[in-house]
């Protein structure tokens, strides 16, 4: 049963009732396996607030929790949640998420068929999921708004926030069906516009520039860093899991894994990189694992820490890859100019990319099934 398998743990911060309300719900709308869903609020200041949260959670059937501090941040609302887990496994689930049909089907089969065996010898310690960011479905017409897409990036008004959750003003637009082959044919005259060529070079140029490659019909390679975007060739075209030291923050976490490495890094935002690699130096596996993506409204804690609604002290560290204090720089002794650098000097000392490529030809022979939903 997936009750005695995993348990989904879900931070939130602030007044995020009406969010976490809709989160909760698809969960539920998108399975039919049962699960425990632990909720714990960050130290948010107003009492009011969490009251309502508790609501909306215990309404929704699972357990509200509050990290006690006495330092707050990401990374220690995880390693709180993790604390309370008894199953073998934890799938985290962040509260900026909308669930697709059957992510709970894919995510017990990957552990049977993939997480719970060695692979070379090897065991698996995480799996992560893709997602699908609320820009880009913004930039598809897929969300209930005339907003241009890059409000959903900057994010300085409410209205992408309401688009992205639905509201008395916007309709419930997720059918549980979204997938970049959907999303591809809405998104290349946008990508191949003449006007697009003046993208900040921050991700979203790769973005266009692999759009673009793919209305072309051109094989392009992926650029090292994309925001977190989603490879073009993914769910459903792609069923099989490959080495990935940082796959995603929507990720099933081994838990013997969890606790024989060592917990999440206190104050690294970059949890689930921090923590891929540490699993790569004990010889443990990480995974990206193609699954029904969840569609993301990214940075929500952040942005509610900074109106002044969380209590302190909170805890989050710099791990851009170009200071040579930071924490990757401290833990790992390298650094930038990005995450690709340290996975590249600390990965590949314990994996060398010979037996990635024997580990991956493996992997490939385990096609995972499309869950029920994904038919039509």
């Amino acid at each position: 049963m997936s009750h005695d398998l995993l348990t989904v743990v879900t931070p939130t911060l602030g007044d995020s009732c009406g969010h976490l309300n809709r989160m909760m719900l698809d969960l539920r709308f998108h399975t039919k396996l049962p699960f425990t869903q632990l909720v714990s609020d960050d130290g948010t200041l107003d009492e009011p607030c969490r009251h309502r949260q508790r609501v909306v959670t215990e309404m929704n059937g699972g357990i509200y929790l509050e990290n006690p501090g006495p330092v707050w941040g990401i990374s220690y609302n995880f390693n709180y949640l993790l604390d309370q887990v008894r199953t073998p496994w934890a799938f985290l689930i962040e509260d900026g998420l909308r669930a697709q049909h059957g992510w709970l089907e894919a995510a017990v089969e990957a552990i049977a068929r993939i997480g719970n065996k060695t692979w070379l010898g090897h065991p698996v310690g995480m799996m992560g999921f893709p997602a699908i960011e609320s820009w880009q479905l913004a930039m598809a017409g897929a969300l209930p708004t005339d907003l241009p897409w890059t409000a959903f990036v900057h994010r300085g008004e409410c209205e992408p926030y309401s688009a992205f959750w639905g509201s008395a003003r916007h309709a419930n637009w997720n059918d549980g069906c979204w997938s970049m082959e959907r999303l591809l044919p809405l998104l290349a005259p946008v990508c191949c516009s003449d006007t697009e060529d003046g993208w900040p070079v921050n991700g979203f140029d790769g973005f266009r520039d692999m759009v673009r490659a793919w209305a072309a019909g051109v094989e392009a390679p992926i650029p090292a860093k994309l925001l977190g975007v989603a490879p073009l060739q993914t769910w459903p075209e792609s069923r099989v899991a490959a080495c990935g030291w940082f796959p995603g923050a929507f990720a099933l976490v081994n838990m013997h894994a969890w606790r024989t490495v060592g917990r999440f890094r206190d104050g690294c935002p970059f949890f689930e990189g921090h923590f891929g690699l540490r699993l790569a130096q004990r010889g443990y596996l990480s995974l990206c694992l193609p699954g029904p993506p969840f569609c993301h409204f990214g940075s929500m804690g952040f942005h509610i820490v900074n109106l002044r609604q969380a209590r302190t002290p909170r805890h989050h560290e710099a791990t851009d890859g170009d200071n040579a204090h930071d924490i990757l720089f401290r833990d790992f002794g390298c650094n930038g100019p990005s995450h690709q650098h340290v996975y590249e000097k600390v990965v590949h000392g314990a994996f060398p990319l010979e037996l990635q490529a024997r580990i991956n030809k493996e992997l490939a022979e385990v096609e995972l099934s499309i869950p029920k939903g994904w038919e039509q």
